[in-house]
């Protein structure tokens, strides 16, 4: 497992969801942990903000083609 990350990646939680999301930007807060912003890939286009630990962690989110 890679422990970086590249805008365009894309992600999906592990629950079973077939719904991805793509990492559009890389976020850095100060006196934060790196962030990156994720959008949904269906009609809401939903966008979400998370920690870099919290996308890499497996348990969470997976990888996706």
């Amino acid at each position: 497992m890679s422990d970086t990350i590249e805008i365009g990646e894309r992600f999906r939680r592990p629950t079973g969801s077939k719904l991805a999301y793509r990492v559009v930007r890389m976020v850095e807060f100060d006196n934060h942990p790196p962030h990156v912003t994720l959008v949904s890939e269906n009609a809401d286009r939903r966008t979400i903000t998370i920690g870099v630990g919290v996308l890499l962690d497996r348990r969470q989110w997976v990888r996706t083609e």
